[in-house]
């Protein structure tokens, strides 16, 4: 009936046919609390081997230009941001009642305004907990460093591990 990698539930009325995502769902934690499929790892492309590094005073300058940005934060609280960076540089900051809004918008921008030839690495920070789909929505944008400013899953550390180990961090300051 069913694979050893399945588990079958049967319900009052029977049980439901198996589809070949059943194998490959996993069910995600968080406000939504929803299903993904693992096979999304498997269509990233992967990262470049010569991916470079970013140093420790990239971070603190991404640190410092969240902290010195005018937002709506500072002025009613209740929202998430996410900013993606070219090295230090600020390229677009978007803010959103939900962490993943922001997220999508960010993805959308990126894709109509490719990064130019040579750019420094790109950087993604959040101010919302960083989760596997959020890892998993930075690397389909081809973002390899990713930075939270509240804290990770573990299941985001885990998925950033099987693509390449794709470096996710917290950074812990007062900010």
């Amino acid at each position: 009936m069913c694979s050893s990698d399945l588990a079958g539930v049967r319900t009052r009325s029977g049980s439901m046919p198996h589809s070949r995502h059943d194998a490959s769902r996993i069910v995600t934690t968080g406000c939504g609390q929803g299903s993904m499929f693992s096979d999304l790892l498997d269509q990233l492309e992967p990262l470049a081997s010569n991916q470079p590094r970013v140093a420790q005073a990239t971070l603190a300058a991404i640190v410092a230009a969240i902290r010195a940005h005018d937002t709506l934060y500072k002025t009613a609280g209740s929202v998430h941001a996410c900013a993606l960076f070219s090295g230090a540089a600020l390229r677009v900051f978007i803010e959103d009642v939900g962490r993943h809004n922001a997220l999508d918008s960010i993805a959308g921008w990126r894709a109509l305004n490719p990064a130019p030839s040579g750019a420094d690495c790109p950087v993604l920070y959040t101010t919302g907990r960083l989760t596997s789909e959020m890892i998993i929505k930075a690397a389909q944008m081809g973002v390899p460093v990713v930075v939270s400013r509240s804290g990770t899953t573990e299941m985001a550390i885990e998925v950033a591990r099987q693509h390449q180990d794709r470096k996710s961090t917290r950074l812990n300051s007062s900010h």
